[in-house]
């Protein structure tokens, strides 16, 4: 049980690791649009990117943990899956993004895809 609690703390961290890049990204685009040579120095002064990485290092650490208790067949299908929904979602709550039916619909297919594989 605690590797599936892990699992979704995996995915947690992950997803909010892609909204705090994306931040740092929009930063950069918004203050400093410019070449990778000008971006490098400016991201890594950016709290964002830092959270961003930080995030990425637990959900990194909390997916190894998964792993030895989880059939990788099911983890990691469940964690990629999980994590793009928690983004799609995120990402219109947070930054506005827009979501067709078609967006919908294939997050629906996502879903069903992780009932079947975790029967």
């Amino acid at each position: 049980m605690l590797a599936y609690f892990a699992l979704a703390f995996g995915i947690l961290c992950n997803g909010a690791a892609n909204i705090f890049a994306k931040k740092a990204a929009k930063f950069f685009t918004e203050a400093h649009a410019g070449s990778l040579k000008e971006m490098v120095p400016v991201l890594f002064t950016n709290a964002n990117m830092f959270v961003s990485l930080a995030l990425y290092g637990f959900a990194f650490v909390a997916y190894i943990f998964s792993l030895g208790r989880i059939d990788l067949h099911i983890a990691y299908p469940t964690f990629v899956s999980a994590t793009t929904i928690l983004v799609t979602i995120s990402s219109v709550v947070i930054f506005g993004e827009k979501v067709t039916l078609l967006n919908v619909f294939g997050i629906a297919l996502v879903l069903g895809g992780i009932f079947l594989l975790t029967r």
